[in-house]
């Protein structure tokens, strides 16, 4: 199955007309009209270069996906971190923001000086770490943010948090992630064409995709990659949601009425669970061989002989030079920029989480930090 441009554009513009009306009902009129005037023409130039890759690039159509590692867990869990650590061994291609902004080879190509330049004269940082995510043009970012070119991921809710809400439910697609299985294939087929070019792009024969809110994927995943390394993080969910509910409201606080906070938090709460519970339900689709468990105080704690571990599962030796890298990062003093709340501030309680996800602590015995 490939992807065809009508596909591709119907599925585009639906949900599109419902991201734009979601921001003209909460009287974003500027950002909803540019939405509908740019959105077609973005992905169709995208399409365009997707299209011309092919052309410059004969062999990219045959270009194997050879055991992808993917990297899942809830959001806060660890992800990014162990994403890292194995991006660095030099042994498998990776995402960059600036690749994920512009997947296409030949349109790399074309806004590469531009990016170098940027990078230069030192304006590559996009987001600070006060945030909580550190996003740079050439620094390793979350695959997920791929989705954002199809209007289809838990990552828009940062840019539109209404989307969510329960009186939006009658517009269709929740545009997070849950869609339907033709959606999710197409969503897969994409992501599919981005890990070849990635390849080509970075020589490379092994792939790392972290992509947590995916983890609604899981089944198509395992169609179109039957060979996939899958590592799923689980971190204590009462410590885990605080980071994520903290996260969320660094953006939110200014734009969301107290009213829509609490509604907001509540159905985030609900997306939570959802997405704990489905791994639990698929996770014995994953060839034993194939699932590699982490509990987050080993990746905390004991980083070195994890690392030594997952390598050995993923069958890669990380290139010379690797270790001192890690010393240096287990030796690092961070200092937070940002606070996170107590689940209090978010209308939740420590009772009611361990209560809601009490199958987390009796799966995962060892998960408290």
């Amino acid at each position: 199955m490939n992807i065809t441009y009508t596909q591709a554009i119907q599925v585009l513009l639906k949900r599109q007309m419902i991201l734009s009306r979601i921001y003209f009902r909460n009287s974003k009129y500027f950002i909803s009209v540019l939405l509908i005037i740019f959105i077609p023409l973005l992905f169709t130039i995208s399409y365009f270069f997707f299209w011309l890759d092919r052309i410059f690039y004969p062999n990219l159509e045959d270009k194997e996906i050879r055991e992808p590692v993917f990297i899942f867990g809830h959001p806060r869990s660890g992800t990014s971190f162990l994403q890292k650590r194995i991006a660095e061994t030099g042994k498998v291609a990776y995402s960059t923001t600036s690749s994920l902004a512009f997947p296409s080879l030949i349109l790399g190509k074309i806004v590469q000086p531009l990016i170098k330049l940027l990078s230069n004269i030192e304006l590559k940082l996009l987001k600070s770490e006060a945030k909580g995510h550190k996003i740079e043009l050439d620094g390793i970012e979350e695959d997920e943010a791929l989705f954002l070119h199809t209007i289809n991921t838990e990552l828009l809710s940062i840019l539109c948090p209404w989307m969510i809400f329960e009186e939006y439910a009658d517009l269709g697609d929740k545009l997070d992630g849950r869609d339907d299985q033709k959606d999710r294939e197409l969503s897969i087929l994409f992501l599919k064409e981005y890990m070849k070019r990635q390849l080509v792009r970075q020589n490379k024969d092994r792939i790392v995709i972290k992509a947590n809110p995916s983890i609604f994927r899981l089944k198509q995943i395992l169609k179109y990659f039957p060979d996939a390394k899958i590592f799923y993080l689980i971190r204590s969910p009462v410590d885990t949601l605080s980071s994520f509910f903290s996260f969320h409201n660094r953006y939110h606080n200014s734009v969301l009425s107290e009213r829509e906070q609490k509604k907001y938090f509540s159905n985030k709460y609900e997306w939570s669970k959802n997405l704990y519970n489905y791994f639990e339900k698929e996770k014995n689709e994953i060839p034993s061989d194939q699932l590699f468990t982490v509990l987050f105080p080993k990746l905390k704690n004991n980083l070195k002989q994890l690392l030594k571990e997952i390598f050995n599962f993923i069958d890669i030796e990380p290139e010379k030079g690797y270790w001192k890298k890690v010393d240096q990062v287990i030796n690092s003093k961070r200092d937070k920029k940002y606070q996170n709340y107590n689940l209090e501030e978010f209308n939740l309680s420590i009772e009611k989480v361990k209560t809601d996800l009490d199958f987390i602590w009796k799966h995962y015995p060892g998960i408290e930090e």
